[in-house]
């Protein structure tokens, strides 16, 4: 079996749209956790200091001033997204609601070539500019409240949590097995394992090689 282990391409002009860099170990929580900040809101702030499209910029002061970022702003971000997309050819996109609120994104078919792979990918980071800042915010309030930095460490714990993986599996393992080509120890296409893949970014499945 062979699989692929990617971030979405939303997902990656998320991380450079919204620096979500990882901060001082001011904000270490005491178990050794590199936080991405001290709070949700501090993150909205940081966002909004840079932020010059009014459409996300408003978004972000209502998250400021209530604390959260609702569906129903994710789900107008997503909007905007889909209707460019459609205005420049790709209608026929796939979307899937994750179990977090975020949207699953399936390529269209024919994208044969790497000159057509490319033109989907520049297409999908200019349509993506005000959903990806607010995507990247909202994921992180609903699949990431202690602010975790590293992604490993969220999706090794949630496995963990949900009982996919035996005592002692690890960041080191998880890593490891993303890089193979082997199977991985435990079933990464069910819904528990695909949840916490969805939760840091992380498009893994498992098909014929």
């Amino acid at each position: 079996m062979s699989r692929t282990r990617a971030l979405s391409a939303i997902f990656i002009a998320t991380l450079l749209l919204t620096g979500c860099s990882t901060t001082s170990s001011t904000y270490d929580d005491g178990k050794g956790d590199e936080k991405m900040a001290g709070s949700l809101i501090e993150m909205f702030e940081r966002q909004l200091q840079q932020e010059q499209d009014p459409f996300v910029i408003e978004v972000l002061e209502r998250a400021v001033t209530t604390g959260s970022i609702p569906q129903a702003d994710y789900d107008a971000a997503f909007d905007l997204y889909t209707r460019c997309m459609k205005d420049v050819g790709y209608a026929d996109e796939e979307h899937a609601r994750n179990k977090n609120g975020t949207m699953k994104i399936t390529p269209p078919d024919g994208l044969s070539t790497r000159d057509d792979v490319e033109e989907y990918m520049e297409a999908g980071k200019e349509c993506s500019a005000q959903l990806a800042p607010i995507e990247s915010l909202f994921s992180v309030q609903q699949s990431n409240p202690d602010l975790i930095a590293d992604p490993l460490t969220v999706a090794t714990r949630c496995l963990a949590e949900l009982g996919v993986t035996e005592e002692g599996y690890d960041e080191a393992a998880l890593k490891s097995d993303l890089e193979s080509d082997e199977p991985f120890p435990f079933d990464a296409d069910s819904p528990e394992a695909q949840d916490c893949f969805t939760r840091v970014g992380f498009a893994v499945g498992s098909g014929p090689r």
